[in-house]
């Protein structure tokens, strides 16, 4: 968000979603659905962006 010069406001009006939602989203209070994702892809992210790959889920953060 901050290399792009974007403020949580500013993502969350480029996701078309409402700033609470991107909100409780980034702090992990919301599970990222459908609508998340698509928002994110809107915004410009590119899928490594949003998620992290990792060849076993002992290796997740």
């Amino acid at each position: 968000m901050e290399e792009r010069g974007l403020n949580e406001r500013d993502l969350a009006a480029e996701m078309d979603i409402a700033y609470s939602y991107l909100n409780r989203l980034l702090r992990g209070k919301r599970g990222l659905g459908v609508h998340a994702i698509a928002g994110f892809l809107r915004a410009g992210l590119q899928w490594e962006d949003i998620f992290t790959v990792v060849d076993d889920v002992n290796d997740m953060p």
